[in-house]
């Protein structure tokens, strides 16, 4: 038993030095039509964008034939925390996640993807996770209005001190315990946990829904699958092996790839294919 080809997506993560009409020509030359949608200048910044805009990216989606299977807003570089102590910053933050999902809608996008937020390092680690459980259930709550499943991701302990883990991912979904509000992999966070892969497909069970697929070394992430120390293949066999029904995401995040991004998709797919029917 294999994954399918069509569980490979597109994203525009190393497009953004590129239109966003330039990306989606690149994924009808590839052969693609769904894609992990990147929200973040230049092609959509949550903050930015109003609803007519948003509208007319989902024209511009259709006429490629092309259709959304997560929205991702930026969350990590911009400033936006749902765990912080700051109350002004992290309400913000919970209405930046709901114009997120307001926008995922328009886009008939089914998954809406977040993080877990940050507590200051000399900070109270259970307040923080607190204050992003509160959090999440209520952007979960409104995203289960618009019929739309709302994605955890775990990332490195300087990106969230929350949620760096898929044991904390499992923990989180067992406390908000809303049917909408599942987990992912991102195969480079479960690296710097040192944690195994199959454990964390077996742990997740069927609240893993989605996946970022992407090779890394001890120094260099994001990196092409094949291109790093990461037994990419065995996980995509794993994956296999437990009926996973999502999708993978080459998440090539950052301007390695920016100056060709469409080759560097292109090396993803040829990687991938090879473990698919």
């Amino acid at each position: 038993m294999k994954l399918k080809k069509e569980q490979i997506v597109g994203a525009n993560y190393h497009y953004t030095r590129y239109s966003f009409q330039y990306f989606l020509d690149s994924m009808r030359r590839l052969g693609l039509q769904k894609i992990e949608m990147y929200a973040a200048d230049p092609h959509l910044y949550v903050e930015d964008f109003t609803p007519q805009m948003t509208r007319d990216i989902k024209r511009k989606l259709d006429n490629a034939g092309i259709s959304v299977i997560c929205y991702t807003p930026e969350q990590c570089s911009y400033p936006i925390n749902i765990a912080l102590e700051d109350d002004f910053v992290r309400q913000r933050s919970i209405r930046y996640f709901e114009r997120t999902i307001e926008q995922a809608e328009l886009l008939e996008s089914p998954k809406v993807q977040i993080v877990g937020g940050r507590g200051y390092f000399d900070g109270n680690l259970d307040f923080a996770w607190e204050r992003a459980a509160e959090s999440l259930y209520k952007i979960a709550d409104k995203a289960k209005s618009c019929g739309i499943t709302l994605v955890l991701e775990a990332s490195s302990y300087t990106t969230s001190t929350v949620i760096n883990t898929c044991v904390s991912i499992d923990k989180m979904i067992k406390e908000i315990n809303l049917p909408n509000f599942k987990g992912m992999i991102d195969t480079n966070a479960l690296f710097k946990a040192e944690e195994n892969f199959e454990e964390c497909v077996r742990l997740l069970g069927d609240n893993l829904v989605h996946m970022h697929f992407i090779d890394a070394t001890p120094t260099e992430f994001c990196l092409i699958p094949g291109d790093g120390d990461l037994p990419m293949g065995n996980f995509m066999n794993i994956l296999a092996k437990y009926g996973y029904e999502g999708f993978l995401t080459p998440e090539l995040w950052g301007t390695r790839y920016a100056c060709n991004p469409e080759k560097a998709m292109k090396k993803c797919l040829d990687f991938c294919y090879q473990y698919t029917d």
